[in-house]
């Protein structure tokens, strides 16, 4: 899935009008439960969810200073906990990264 998104930087380079639009509605969802959970509220998060029974996953590029793709996928888990489980991931790695 991460390489999914590495495909998704390359395609918006490619092709910027319909690239950009793509990114565009990665980043303007109604889900912000996991990857963003945590994250600076103007840091850019092009990400798509996927929930299923036991298992919760995000896939996303965090436009920080550096930018980085994260993908986190579960399977088993307690779906009450692991979208703050995901959000405490992603904001371990933004903090390593930005540091």
């Amino acid at each position: 899935m991460a390489m999914y998104m590495n495909a998704v930087i390359d395609f918006s380079t490619l092709h910027p009008a319909e690239g950009n639009e793509f990114l565009s509605y990665l980043e303007n969802t109604i889900y912000n439960d996991r990857i963003s959970s945590e994250l600076p509220s103007n840091i850019v998060i092009a990400h798509k969810i996927g929930t299923e029974t036991g298992a919760i996953h995000d896939i996303g590029i965090i436009y920080a200073n550096k930018l980085f793709i994260l993908a986190v996928m579960s399977k088993g888990v307690d779906e009450n906990i692991a979208p703050e489980v995901i959000g405490h991931i992603a904001k371990l790695i933004y903090d390593f990264e930005e540091n």
